[in-house]
């Protein structure tokens, strides 16, 4: 009796550790295509950073691909005190989720 119910509790327990690493279904219609991006004029003021974002909806989308295109022009950037600019430059094709693709542009303050 012990050693079923020792086996049991082994069994659910596994089950539970395999039920918490299961892949999120929703983990790649949120993402951000980090390696297709463009820059124009580093380290210039009117320097921009592009980058696609995609989601489940185009709010998603937009707020993704902002988000990228402000790290890659941050990152061109460095510490400078800036104000940024995004313009939506237009939808990219996917079958399963929204994808837009964005641009930062600075404005020194």
């Amino acid at each position: 009796m012990a050693s079923f119910v020792r086996s049991s509790a082994l069994i659910a327990g596994i089950l539970l550790v395999l039920a918490g690493c299961a892949a999120d279904p929703r983990g790649d219609l949120d993402a951000v295509r980090d390696d297709q991006f463009r820059i124009r004029n580093p380290g210039e003021p009117g320097a921009a950073a592009s980058a696609i974002g995609c989601g489940e909806s185009k709010k998603d989308a937009l707020a993704n691909a902002r988000r990228a295109a402000e790290y890659n022009l941050r990152s061109m950037m460095g510490t400078r005190r800036l104000r940024i600019r995004y313009e939506t430059l237009g939808r990219i094709p996917d079958p399963r989720r929204v994808c837009v693709e964005v641009e930062a542009i600075s404005r020194p303050r």
